[in-house]
């Protein structure tokens, strides 16, 4: 989301970009993730264009923030829910951010190079408070990872 002038600047190719992006996002049904960096500050000029970007998202129901850089979760979770959007966290790692929607990010980096039976059952438990769970997980089996997930969810 990034035009000449910076990070959620709009112009008109960045307008074009998003535009192509919110139409495969409905046709698609999917979600709407917008991960963001060190690029955004915790500034009110960022807060502003952060709140602009998902004013133009139209399914509220299907708004993720994954917030990076130096966003924590003390400032993220609450911004989150000022926005009205979902906002992305670690279940294994990290606070819960509240709500009925919970958006787990799990990477395999670091000492959880592969998400076992165990961190999986974990994951099952960390998530079962909430109405609506989305998982996404990134390692070079997450395939296979998500369907072990899925039957254990399906188990719980």
């Amino acid at each position: 989301l990034w035009s000449e002038a910076g990070p959620l600047r709009w112009d008109d190719e960045l307008e074009s970009r998003f535009k192509w992006y919110l139409e495969a996002v409905a046709a698609l049904e999917a979600i709407a993730v917008v991960p963001t960096g060190s690029e955004l500050s915790t500034g009110r000029k960022d807060r502003d264009r952060l709140s602009d970007l998902f004013g133009r998202i139209p399914d509220t129901r299907r708004r993720v923030w994954a917030p990076g850089g130096i966003w924590n979760e003390e400032e993220a979770h609450p911004f989150a829910r000022r926005l009205g959007v979902t906002c992305a966290f670690d279940p294994l790692e990290d606070d819960s951010p509240g709500g009925d929607t919970a958006y787990a990010r799990l990477k395999a980096i670091g000492g959880r190079q592969r998400f076992s039976e165990g961190i999986l059952y974990e994951l099952v438990d960390a998530l079962a408070g909430f109405e609506t769970a989305y998982v996404a997980l990134e390692s070079p089996l997450s395939f296979d990872e998500a369907v072990r997930l899925q039957k254990l969810a399906a188990e719980a």
